[in-house]
């Protein structure tokens, strides 16, 4: 197999010219130069990949210099967060206060109107009793006036013995009176 790769070797060497190995030479080494410009870059023009590589470097010293301030950011945001925390709570207690002050005041003005409404009740129901009780009075002196009008004309019609007509006035005026003390009572007492 060497004998081989030998007379291989020597058909390609053989087929092969020096001016077309030259050529084929100059073109690669043209083909490096323009890859090397465009990714390395030529004199104060920088190439893709050089470009690339600054960014990348720019990013991570970035976020170096980011991660060495996060731990004290972190605190600065803690203590904030603290500090607003505290202030929420004093604002939510004075607001409950605050709550409660109106609650208790609308309970107060709650309780003052019932008792001027009870006290104009009352005084409605004074004025309303009183004025039964006037009439109711003077339903009473009518009554009297009709029942001794009756029993004085029942004396002089029929002409009744002095104490007969004595006893008919008492018992009359007795029931009336037995009636009216009836009508006064309250309702369930005797």
């Amino acid at each position: 197999m060497p004998a081989v790769l030998g007379e291989l070797f020597a058909e390609v060497v053989k087929e092969m010219r020096t001016t077309t190995y030259v050529i084929e030479l100059v073109q690669f080494a043209v083909l490096v130069g323009i890859v090397w410009v465009v990714a390395v870059g030529f004199g104060k023009r920088s190439g893709f990949v050089k470009n690339m590589l600054a960014e990348r470097h720019a990013k991570t010293l970035a976020d170096l210099d980011a991660a060495r301030v996060a731990p004290d950011a972190l605190e600065r945001e803690r203590a904030y967060a603290a500090a607003h925390k505290k202030s929420a709570r004093a604002e939510a207690r004075h607001l409950l206060n605050n709550v409660k002050a109106e609650v208790a005041k609308v309970e107060a003005e709650e309780h003052e109107r019932v008792d001027t409404d009870a006290a104009a009740l009352l005084t409605r129901a004074d004025e309303t009793l009183a004025t039964e009780t006037e009439e109711m009075h003077a339903e009473v002196r009518e009554q009297m006036v009709d029942l001794v009008t009756r029993a004085t004309r029942r004396i002089l019609n029929e002409r009744m013995t002095l104490s007969d007509q004595r006893r008919l006035i008492e018992e009359h005026v007795s029931q009336a009176v037995e009636g009216m003390q009836s009508d006064r009572k309250p309702a369930g007492v005797r």
